[in-house]
């Protein structure tokens, strides 16, 4: 006669499979985590299969909620497996997915919130900067990951979740955007983390003292930088610094698209009560 349980196990794995399986419907996946979830560690192997099945049609949901559910179970050790998988993938569709899964185990195993962690997204970021991975990196709120976020700046694809995580380190971020900012520009790549830096900068706090550094970039030959240059003038410069923005920012008026036109419209308006205090007219006429 067989043994209760030997009678049990299949009908637990069944269940387990079954549960596993629901992952990839669109009608019943978000519930099926929890459903997966509460078979606790006997649900991890089939877990560990699914989310290290490379997927080459690059459809990711199913991938993505197994690293929910394994974190869930606390199996971290599974996503730590995961993330450390050096995988070269030339199919560009493939490599979306895969790099859309890498992100959701990078957020999913950042609540264990140890060092091992927080090595191995560092190395990641270093790597290859991707959404999920600069959000949990940013999570632990350590000053040693800014550096690796401003450099995220220069890359399209994540510079909007850059700029969030960098405005959550306040004023730690601040000589770190500085110095990004006002960086020798070489490349476009170059232009563009400069831009977001100053951006990021003119989010901050009135101080005067950064001002010395920025100062120049009102002259640059890139429309862009120049604008925001003048614009962080008239924020943070004296009396004569923003009677001198108003003028450059006019002239820039000129050769700029109405985008950006529009744009130096708003920094007039902005500080029209302070340009009035210093006897400076905001007008936009040129």
């Amino acid at each position: 006669m067989a043994s209760f349980q030997e009678n049990v196990e299949p009908q637990l794995d069944g269940r387990v499979a079954r549960a596993v399986a629901r992952l990839e419907s669109l009608h019943e996946g978000a519930q099926s985590v929890v459903d997966v979830v509460r078979f606790g560690g006997a649900a991890v192997p089939a877990l560990r299969e699914l989310l290290i099945r490379r997927e080459k049609s690059g459809l990711h949901q199913a991938r993505c909620r197994a690293t929910d559910a394994l974190a869930g179970i606390g199996a971290y050790n599974v996503l730590d497996e995961y993330l450390r998988l050096e995988q070269q993938i030339d199919d560009p569709v493939e490599r979306l997915g895969e790099e859309t899964v890498i992100s959701a185990a990078a957020r999913a195993l950042a609540r264990r919130h140890d060092k091992s962690t927080f090595d191995l997204l560092t190395k990641l970021a270093q790597r290859r900067p991707l959404t999920g991975v600069l959000i949990a990196l940013g999570s632990f709120k350590k000053s040693s990951s800014i550096p690796i976020l401003v450099n995220a700046l220069a890359e399209d694809e994540v510079r909007i979740t850059s700029e969030a995580v960098l405005r959550t380190f306040g004023s730690r971020a601040r000589p770190h955007l500085l110095e990004a900012a006002s960086a020798k520009a070489i490349s476009e790549s170059d232009l563009r983390k400069r831009r977001s830096a100053l951006g990021l900068l003119g989010e901050f706090r009135r101080k005067s003292a950064d001002w010395a550094c920025l100062k120049p970039l009102m002259s640059s030959d890139d429309l862009e930088t120049a604008i925001l240059a003048a614009g962080l003038a008239l924020k943070l410069g004296n009396v004569e610094e923003c009677d001198h923005a108003v003028g450059v920012l006019r002239k820039l008026r000129v050769q700029a698209d109405w985008l950006r036109r529009m744009q130096i419209d708003q920094y007039l308006t902005r500080f029209a009560p302070k340009l009035r205090k210093s006897g400076r007219q905001a007008s936009t006429r040129v």
